[in-house]
């Protein structure tokens, strides 16, 4: 890999949880098309990955859910200080 390219993916930004569950969700979409594939070894790839992403898939679920959780928590607390400053 060059200099040159090694510095575009670095500058790339860091991505969000939803985009990250996107991306899961595809590559899980594609380990189930390659799971129906005749060749044993490619079956077996595929279905490794596939629990792989799942567990992957899963945790940025909980974690997802956690921070929406938090956000509404953290909004309904600053509305109950910014009542009792009024």
């Amino acid at each position: 890999m060059g200099m040159a390219s090694f510095r575009n993916k670095r500058r790339r930004r860091p991505g969000d949880l939803s985009s990250l569950r996107r991306t899961l969700w595809a590559a899980l979409l594609t380990g189930e098309e390659l799971a129906d594939n005749p060749d044993p070894a490619v079956r077996l790839r595929a279905l490794h990955a596939i629990s792989q992403l799942a567990a992957t898939y899963l945790r940025a679920i909980e974690v997802s859910d956690i921070e929406e959780r938090l956000r509404k928590l953290e909004a309904a607390v600053q509305e109950g200080v910014g009542r009792r400053v009024s």
